[in-house]
């Protein structure tokens, strides 16, 4: 073969590859993310659309895979769980670990989320009636008479302030709100003044406040009871597939977590009171958990 036709013959090589890698031979893999219908952490629709706390932890993590094509798909949490058991190759940005779960989906081994743990909303004018603490007991706050809280009627709180809850179910004063925005109506009460306190994340406020454009400032109290901080872990489908998308995952979680940005992503929803107690957390137990299994 002369050198003039070899030299043709590679050109053709690299057209034949060029026009291959267009088609599904080489195109990159789809990972295919599940959000859901959550504000603040998915939120599908508004000026605020896909600016949640999930959103933008997937969203960094998908600019750190560019490798793969990637996707996204609503549906509720049952529907999650259920497209996972099944073995369809999805992920999930934020997920709690749970014994049923992990027996579907492998997890990271770092957590991608942490959300502060429910507590007491307050206006800030109100503050000086729990003594400006930021921590106080829910049972002692219960049987106030001064005071009148604000609940969502069948909304778990957690064991522990459930149990509190039904303890002083008919002795406390409670509004029990009924509605399909579980968190939005009890903040417009808080605002109108027909409740003094309502129940609720620090997150859920900051949202309600944002999505209203509400002047009045709110504060959010811990509770004694109910004082430590969740955290959410990426999840993918069980599958071999599952397993090795987790492993390149927690690579890029353990690479992006420390950033400002990815910090960002909660603390923008906290009020000031909330954010010095919720970066301490951060750092010291957010940016550790599980770092030497991942490492």
């Amino acid at each position: 073969m002369s050198f003039t036709r070899f030299i043709c013959f590679l050109r053709f090589l690299c057209g034949f590859g060029l026009l291959m890698c267009s088609s599904l031979v080489c195109a990159k893999d789809t990972l295919k993310w599940l959000e859901m219908d959550a504000p603040p952490y998915h939120i599908q629709a508004g000026k605020l659309h896909n600016q949640g706390i999930v959103d933008q932890v997937s969203q960094l993590i998908q600019q750190h895979m560019p490798n793969y094509l990637h996707s996204e798909r609503v549906m509720n949490l049952p529907r999650v769980k259920e497209v996972m058991r099944i073995g369809q190759e999805v992920c999930h940005a934020s997920l709690y670990k749970t014994p049923k779960r992990e027996a579907v989906a492998y997890f990271s081994q770092v957590p991608s989320t942490m959300f502060p743990p429910v507590g007491l909303t307050i206006k800030e004018e109100s503050f000086e009636l729990f003594d400006e603490n930021p921590m106080v007991s829910f049972s002692e706050v219960l049987i106030r008479q001064d005071l009148m809280g604000g609940i969502s009627k069948g909304r778990s709180y957690g064991k522990s302030l459930d149990k509190i809850l039904k303890q002083y179910e008919r002795t406390a004063r409670l509004e029990r709100r009924s509605g399909d925005d579980i968190y939005q109506g009890l903040f417009n009460m808080l605002l109108y003044g027909r409740v003094d306190y309502i129940l609720g994340s620090p997150l859920e406020s900051g949202f309600a406040q944002r999505n209203l454009a509400a002047e009045n400032k709110v504060f959010n109290i811990m509770l004694k009871e109910r004082n430590s901080y969740d955290f959410g872990f990426v999840a993918c489908s069980k599958t071999p597939w599952g397993k090795r998308i987790i492993e390149e995952i927690n690579a890029v979680l353990i690479k992006i977590r420390p950033t400002p940005q990815y910090k960002s992503y909660f603390t923008k929803w906290l009020d000031d009171l909330s954010k010095g107690s919720f970066e301490k957390a951060y750092n010291e137990q957010f940016l550790v958990y599980g770092i030497n299994k991942a490492s």
